[in-house]
């Protein structure tokens, strides 16, 4: 006995070191929650509570914050990341027009910034967060920076990722940056080249004939962008996206999402259209407005959020870093998802 309780206290010391160097056991917390007048569906994935939480604000407006579990992973040791659908999208509570295409009054009242603004806040308010770091992709980054200048004490830092500042100068460098990639074409002998580039010409004055305010105009460089153009990807731009959805397929597999969730929702373009004329909306002066540390990280070749657009959210916000990733295009955390997860690290300070 003398010699077995000495090994036996050694033995229960080795294992209690052991177990206190293991991580934490991961969460993954799925809410669909009544707050603020609809119902939001969030995710919450990470490996401990105590650690910093990380809310991501989609693209859209319309898509979901699926499309961010395959990259979240390489987070979540680290951060706690809040997968928030924003009303009208994902897994959240639909829009319900009678007329897609011209809906009432009444029918997009609540679809405001206001209201979205208001929606990330109950979401903050119900985990008992008393601040959070904030990420917002393409549209998402409009809304972030609404968000942000609003709630400054409530985010610990912001992260605008080939985010949308103005929708307006968002056409215009879609049609800018086809213009520089498809004009050399016009002097190719390749017979297909040359008719494609007169094709994607064509359509590129069309664009820049109409107002503003034509919701054809902004679409049709959206189409143009996604289609002909390729203007998403740095490379391959089919490709690109078939990767894309497989990786978020794969990363879904563990969750029984019905697939009207997956559907993108054209319903909250719509209402922002009527709302808050998001079709002429520009946020450049919310920038002097925002006062909290910030990362504005876009790919190089970005033909949809140029750099040009990142460098002027650069300017305008005195507190901002810029990072640019070369042979990236719109998804940096589909074409790079390794350097942006370590800059994001870095900036948060882990």
């Amino acid at each position: 006995m003398k010699i077995i309780k000495p090994i036996f206290f050694i033995i229960l010391a080795l294992a209690s070191l052991a177990l206190s160097t293991l991580p934490a056991l991961a969460f993954d917390d799925d809410y669909n929650e009544k707050l603020n007048g609809t119902t939001l569906h969030f995710r919450v994935r990470g490996a401990d509570k105590k650690n910093p939480t990380l809310l991501i604000l989609h693209g859209g407006p319309g898509f979901s914050a699926f499309m961010f579990y395959p990259w979240g992973a390489s987070l979540e040791k680290k951060l706690n990341v809040v997968y928030l659908d924003q009303r009208g999208c994902g897994g959240s509570e639909r829009l319900k027009f009678k007329s897609l295409f011209a809906p009432k009054p009444d029918e997009v009242a609540d679809y405001t910034f206001a209201n979205l603004i208001k929606d990330i806040e109950a979401v903050r308010t119900f985990l008992k967060l008393e601040s959070w770091y904030v990420l917002g992709h393409s549209w998402g980054g409009m809304l972030g920076l609404e968000y942000v200048a609003t709630h400054p004490k409530q985010t610990k830092g912001y992260i605008h990722m080939d985010g949308l500042l103005s929708t307006p100068m968002a056409t215009a460098g879609i049609c800018d940056t086809a213009e520089t990639k498809f004009k050399p074409f016009l002097e190719s002998e390749d017979a297909t080249k040359k008719k494609q580039a007169e094709s994607i010409l064509k359509t590129v004055a069309r664009i820049r004939g109409l107002p503003d305010e034509n919701p054809i105009r902004f679409t049709s460089a959206l189409q143009l962008a996604s289609g002909p153009a390729g203007l998403y990807f740095a490379k391959d731009q089919p490709a690109g996206f078939v990767a894309f959805q497989t990786s978020i397929a794969a990363a879904l597999k563990p969750y029984d999402v019905p697939q009207k969730s997956l559907q993108p929702a054209s319903e909250p373009s719509l209402a922002l259209i009527q709302t808050e004329r998001y079709l002429t909306r520009d946020c450049r002066p919310l920038l002097p407005k925002i006062q909290v540390r910030t990362l504005v990280i876009n790919g190089k070749q970005d033909g949809v959020i140029t750099p040009k657009i990142a460098e002027l959210v650069h300017q305008g916000i005195a507190s901002s870093q810029l990072v640019l990733l070369d042979q990236c295009g719109h998804f940096p955390f589909g074409e790079r998802p390794e350097e942006t997860t370590d800059v994001i690290l870095k900036f948060v300070g882990i």
